[in-house]
Formats: C-alpha cells, structure tokens, sequence
C-alpha cells in the first residue's frame, strides 16, 4: 500500500542573500518585459510590479553593503593592534 504525502510540505534550506538577490532580479526583467504589452491592464500590473520590486531589490543591495561592512569592522577588530607609546 502506498503512502501519500498530501498533507505533509517538505521545508526548504533558507535562502541566502545572493540568491534573493538573483530571484529579484529575474522578476523585475520578467516585469521589464511585459511592459511592453498590448494590454494596457497586464502594462500597468508589470509597472507597478517593478515598482515593488525595486523597493525590494535595493533593500537587499543595502543590507549586503552592511553585512560587507560589518564583516571588515569585525576583520579589523580580530586583528591585534599596536600600540605606539611616546
């Protein structure tokens, strides 16, 4: 007798940054296409999907700045530092 999974959804890994990154990007060229469209309704929806989209995108542009900023903050503290005394 076979058993089913209906019920039970598999968890996927969490994504990374890079990887949203990635995603955003095909969508707003997905967006950037239909803009194109003869249909002024499925225009206006690519439009303001763009819209959201790039909001979203220059969010994660942001927080990859910060996590590579704070990654040579935290390089730097590492190290051992001289002190020179006069």
């Amino acid at each position: 007798m076979a058993t089913s999974n209906f019920g039970r959804k598999r968890r996927r890994k969490p994504g990374d940054l890079s990887s949203l990154r990635r995603s955003l990007w095909a969508a707003i060229l997905t967006a950037e296409g239909l803009c194109d469209d003869a249909d002024a309704a499925v225009r206006l929806r690519a439009l303001h999907a763009m819209a959201t989209l790039a909001g979203s995108y220059l969010k994660t542009l942001e927080i990859a700045e910060l996590e590579q900023r704070i990654a040579a903050l935290e390089a730097q503290a590492a190290q051992p530092s001289v002190r020179r005394v006069a």
